[in-house]
């Protein structure tokens, strides 16, 4: 049986800085100390889309709804 995995997807630039994504999992944001914006950490990117896999276990429901920018969503593969 194979385990289903949540993508994170953070669009950067929607960001506006309110780092609630930090807050809740530092593990996965850090705030760019140039910008002062969230940036997702260790994730693939092309243009301003960040993603990352995840296993399900990991509790990231939160993550889209406390975004103040609509920045970050998610998907289930």
């Amino acid at each position: 049986m194979h385990a289903s995995m949540k993508k994170i997807i953070q669009d950067q630039s929607k960001c506006i800085g309110c780092l609630a994504c930090v807050g809740l999992h530092p593990e996965l944001f850090a705030a760019d100390e140039t910008t002062g914006l969230a940036k997702m950490i260790d994730a693939k990117a092309e243009g301003s889309i960040y993603s990352r896999e995840l296993d399900d276990s990991a509790d990231v429901e939160v993550l889209p709804g406390a975004c103040c920018g609509g920045a970050i969503s998610m998907e289930t593969t």
